[in-house]
């Protein structure tokens, strides 16, 4: 994020004595990384037979749990129900078929998107390469925006239309980030950690339980959201004539709220 520091001196008596004191406030403003730099997000879900049950209907969880956390995290830590701030979400439902849906199409519009969502019903066999192929083609290609893709689905691949590892290996070619969230008892792991940027981060997410989903979606969101301070320490360098009175105050502004490990006043000597 973009983070934009200010001290502000405020003697007690101005010119200062000799003997005088001043009050001296640092105020940090910072911005979360999606606010300052905008994503386009593809969500490929899997509505194949295999789904069907608690895998499904814990995918619906997942997938609106985390358009909610995103458009919090554009509008300030208040949901709206519009992304803001030139985030855009869209939805690939894929089975047998993949299909881009639109409308919605890229949106903003968070009804919209859950709408889609709640709509979806486990149908045939499963084609990961067809979801793949569809999500990297249907991106803006004129969007300067950083593109994800995040596929929900328990990685049984059976139809072969599209290659999955070729098509994987494409989107992460053209720049395209791909997150993996499994779902289900029957989860192949081994097809999620091959089609992921990054197997051994948290790229792949493995909720085989509907009760993990909650740890798994605010992974993701965080993965994709990241604050916009962390791990701040703070020195503060004063010359021998000055003593350091009181206690530090320091006052953190944006959104998510930074996180100061340390502030610590260090007298120069």
């Amino acid at each position: 994020g973009v983070l934009v520091s200010q001290k502000i001196i405020t003697p007690e008596s101005n010119p200062l004595a000799c003997d005088g004191k001043a009050t001296i406030e640092l105020i940090l403003s910072a911005t979360n990384s999606i606010q300052s730099n905008p994503v386009d997000i593809m969500l490929l879900l899997d509505q194949s037979g295999s789904m069907r049950g608690e895998p499904l209907a814990s995918l619906k969880i997942a997938a609106n749990a985390f358009i909610d956390i995103i458009d919090e995290a554009t509008n300030n830590g208040t949901a709206t129900g519009t992304l803001s701030g030139g985030t855009t979400i869209g939805i690939v439902r894929f089975d047998t078929t993949a299909t881009f849906v639109n409308p919605p199409g890229m949106s903003t519009n968070v009804a919209s998107l859950q709408s889609v969502i709640n709509n979806l019903e486990a149908l045939d066999w499963t084609c990961h390469g067809c979801a793949l192929h569809t999500g990297r083609t249907n991106f803006d290609p004129s969007s300067p925006r950083k593109k994800i893709m995040v596929l929900f689905t328990d990685g049984q691949n059976n139809i072969f239309t599209y290659d999955a590892d070729f098509e994987a290996e494409e989107a992460k070619k053209a720049g395209i980030e791909i997150y993996c969230i499994g779902l289900g008892d029957d989860i192949d792991v081994d097809n999620l950690e091959r089609w992921a940027s990054d197997p051994d981060s948290s790229h792949v997410i493995l909720a085989p339980k509907i009760e993990d989903l909650i740890d798994a979606f605010e992974d993701l969101a965080a993965n994709i959201n990241l604050p916009g301070a962390s791990d701040i320490t703070i020195e503060d360098f004063v010359y021998d004539d000055f003593d350091i009175i009181g206690t530090p105050v320091i006052t953190f502004e944006g959104n998510p709220t930074p996180t100061p490990t340390s502030a610590a006043n260090i007298k120069n000597q």
